[in-house]
């Protein structure tokens, strides 16, 4: 593996990612991992540029794997709040 899947450019620092690889040094055909998926996943956001089958769809895939983690449409493309 190499170490591209490592990198994390400075301007996406905010996300705080975690990534993790488990490999195995054999020819096996692989290994299942349980993991509790809302143990790991704070908020799910949506591209805002998404279409309404991507949305539908993501709605689906929270909904059926992960019911308790919140998602919601990125505000990324909204014109900035004005503080005076």
């Amino acid at each position: 593996m190499d170490g591209l899947s490592y990198f994390k450019r400075p301007a996406f620092a905010y996300e705080q990612e975690i990534r993790a690889t488990i490999s195995s040094m054999d020819d096996s055909s692989g290994f299942s991992v349980k993991v509790v998926i809302p143990s790991l996943i704070e908020e799910v956001l949506i591209s805002p540029r998404a279409d309404e089958p991507t949305r539908l769809a993501v709605a689906a895939v929270m909904a059926k794997f992960a019911p308790d983690v919140p998602w919601r449409l990125s505000d990324l493309l909204n014109p900035p709040s004005r503080r005076i």
